[in-house]
């Protein structure tokens, strides 16, 4: 099989949320309209099987297939770059290998959670990942999710001596340490901001576009900060990120995949509910979601 060419990750990449139909299942009728409605608002790429996706919460063979079907609805559009890491480097390379296969574009790769590796032990998990699949891979640095932070350094240090990373993602939350980052690696490599919040601060130190979940809800939005910055226009890209603020505040102060979720329910454009466990948000919050929807004009009633 031939490679395919590896494209510059920049943009805004949506952590997409995984339909499920009301009895847990995946909902491939569902995937494929939401998949169509990112793309027709303009979005840069598509991230399968997040956090914000459940990731840790599907099964290897779900995971495929929201693979599967991600990579032929982009159909070569946009970038396709799945979660592909696990708790385990066996499951990682499996996977990673899988969405290689499937035609992706590279697979990001989360820090095995649970267990707390030595930075040996993670350096050689990155290593043996990208020898065994001959991919282009993507560090992923979630420490609320994860447990623990890849240092800057460390990042540095894998960029260095591990072919095949061609870009970093990095939700820490921490402008500092993300500036670190840029510095260390944002010659090297594509520096990609996680927070919805911190999109144009990031996009002004030299990242190159953000993955982030709230394009789910309100993908014109967050292309407009990335367009907006492009085309040298800091009022409208300004004006754009204070509304992503807005929207995060309210999405993000619950469990994110459930109020994200509610959120596009709220909009006409229901994915289904969150995988158990999980809550219920309450009518309280739902109705300050339609206060804040209405507000940012994703809401008319």
């Amino acid at each position: 099989m031939s490679k395919k060419p590896v494209h510059e990750l920049k943009g805004i990449i949506v952590a997409m949320v995984t339909p499920l139909t009301p009895n847990g299942e995946l909902d491939e009728t569902t995937l494929k309209s939401h998949i169509k409605f990112l793309l027709e608002n303009g979005v840069h790429g598509l991230f399968p099987c997040g956090s914000a996706g459940e990731g840790p919460k599907l099964t290897v063979d779900e995971r495929k297939k929201m693979i599967d079907i991600v990579v032929a609805e982009a159909d070569g559009k946009v970038p396709v770059i799945p979660g592909t890491g696990g708790i385990t480097t066996d499951e990682a390379v499996r996977v990673t290998v899988y969405a290689r296969d499937a035609g992706a574009d590279a697979g990001l790769i989360v820090p095995p959670y649970y267990y707390h590796p030595s930075e040996k032990a993670l350096y050689e998990h990155y290593e043996t990942i990208a020898k065994r699949t001959d991919f282009p891979i993507v560090l992923y640095n979630i420490p609320s999710l994860a447990g623990y932070s890849l240092k800057p350094e460390f990042i540095a240090r894998c960029i260095e001596g591990i072919p095949g990373i061609v870009a970093v993602k990095d939700s820490s939350y921490d402008m500092t340490k993300f500036e670190e980052i840029l510095h260390f690696v944002g010659q090297k490599v594509s520096v990609l901001q996680g927070a919805d919040t911190l999109i144009l601060p990031s996009l002004l130190m030299g990242a190159k576009g953000a993955m982030v979940s709230d394009a789910n809800v309100a993908p014109r939005l967050f292309v407009d900060i990335y367009e907006m910055f492009m085309r040298g226009d800091p009022k409208r890209a300004v004006e754009a990120q204070l509304k992503a603020v807005l929207l995060d505040r309210h999405l993000g102060y619950n469990d994110y995949v459930v109020s994200t979720k509610e959120a596009l329910a709220l909009i006409g454009r229901p994915v289904g509910p969150p995988r158990k466990p999980s809550y219920t948000i309450s009518e309280e919050d739902k109705a300050q979601m339609k206060t804040i929807l209405r507000k940012l004009g994703l809401l008319s009633m």
